[in-house]
């Protein structure tokens, strides 16, 4: 079910790309990790990979709380936060995870739940 919400919550901002494309300066790349190495990590999108220059000013965010980059993972879905540098995107944020306050909501044992039509 998390999945499920996590899944819907991208779709959804997927299909308002004006919202997603600048917020004071920031460009917003939505994917899924392919690659990360010291500086930088690769972000492969609907379009394209997009490869994402990371500094010493770059915070992570998982699921609400603060986070390393060590703690990243290929495979991870993720939204990153970027301005234009010099010589590409640079990361500002990087968050992945459940979002905040989305955990638990439905953490719920579906056997508990009578299930039963009533009768007509």
């Amino acid at each position: 079910m998390k999945k499920l919400i996590r899944v819907l919550v991208l779709v959804l901002l997927a299909c308002v790309p004006s919202l997603l494309r600048a917020h004071n300066g920031m460009e917003h790349v939505m994917g899924t990790i392919t690659s990360i190495d010291g500086s930088s990590i690769t972000v492969k999108t609907t379009k394209k990979d997009v490869v994402i220059a990371t500094n010493e000013k770059t915070t992570y965010e998982q699921s609400g709380e603060a986070a390393e980059m060590k703690t990243l993972s290929v495979g991870e879905r993720v939204v990153v936060h970027a301005k234009k540098g010099e010589k590409g995107l640079i990361a500002e944020i990087v968050k992945w995870g459940t979002p905040a306050g989305a955990q638990g909501k439905h953490d719920h044992d579906e056997k508990s739940h009578d299930h039963a039509h009533p009768k007509k």
